[in-house]
């Protein structure tokens, strides 16, 4: 299931943006066709370099389910998606033109702080980098240290469960991730053989926002069910475990800071747009 073995990856090797060209002394390195074999070959390289950097995403679902799982859904990748420390993120330009892909120079100039994104052009498809954490409608902190001490090149199982819970418009292709995430694992408080539950709700117990946006989405995942082609046993296991988790983010005790924003509500916007970042 180790879709990402860098040692494997290296025997493997063989626009949504404006893009601008960097100079060149020769062709381009040819990216691979295949997504997975192509974030293989990429993770490889950045480790290489010593870049550590992390899968998220689609990929890194597909890279943490059973293959029987994934073949109920048949869900596929459009792009690759990945997060690095800040320390990481002066050398990852040069690594990513070494390896085939073109800068987006304006973008990454204006939001280079907290995101890079690159083009395979050949293949049409985006390198989209979160630099040092996850911003998109909420900030989700990252267990990147821990992910690295496990030596793990996704992220843990909490933080990719999280980085769908923080989606205020979910995509059925978001909801199918979420699910294929619960079928898969139990709720505890592991996050190498199960889902740590209790971190996604010490994480919504300080932020209303948050907990706001993941409590709907738990209904809207759960409510989802109903319409999926799927073993009704392995359904009602993902129903169990959708309902354990929303029952442990409404048991956790709130911060002073959380009672304070629950006050006002809706009223206020609660999350940040994507696009407005």
């Amino acid at each position: 299931m180790e879709l990402l073995d860098a040692r494997n990856a290296t025997e493997d090797m063989s626009s949504k943006h404006d893009y601008q060209d960097s100079d060149s002394d020769g062709p381009r390195p040819v990216t691979e066709a295949d997504i997975e074999l192509e974030a293989r070959r990429l993770l490889a390289a950045a480790w290489e370099v010593g870049i550590h950097a992390r899968l998220l995403g689609g990929l890194a679902i597909a890279e943490r389910v059973p293959a029987a799982v994934r073949a109920m859904f048949a869900r596929r990748c459009g792009d690759i998606d990945l997060v690095i420390t800040r320390r990481a993120s002066a050398s990852l330009v040069a690594l990513m033109q070494a390896n085939g892909y073109v800068e987006d120079v304006e973008f990454n100039a204006m939001n280079g702080r907290t995101r890079l994104v690159f083009t395979d052009r050949v293949h049409a498809r985006d390198v989209d980098v979160f630099v040092g954490g996850f911003e998109m409608c909420h900030v989700v902190p990252l267990q990147l240290d821990e992910a690295e001490r496990r030596g793990s090149r996704a992220l843990l199982l909490s933080d990719l469960m999280l980085t769908k819970l923080q989606i205020v418009r979910l995509t059925d292709k978001d909801v199918i991730d979420a699910v294929m995430l619960m079928m898969s694992y139990e709720v505890t408080g592991d996050d190498d053989d199960a889902i740590d539950g209790a971190r996604i709700a010490t994480l919504c117990a300080r932020d209303w926002g948050l907990w706001r946006t993941a409590s709907e989405n738990l209904r809207r995942i759960g409510a989802a069910l109903v319409a999926l082609d799927a073993p009704a046993a392995q359904l009602a296991d993902t129903s169990r475990r959708l309902a354990a988790l929303t029952e442990r983010l409404e048991a956790e005790p709130k911060s002073a800071k959380w009672r304070v924003r629950a006050r006002v509500g809706d009223r206020i916007r609660w999350y940040e747009e994507p696009d407005e970042k």
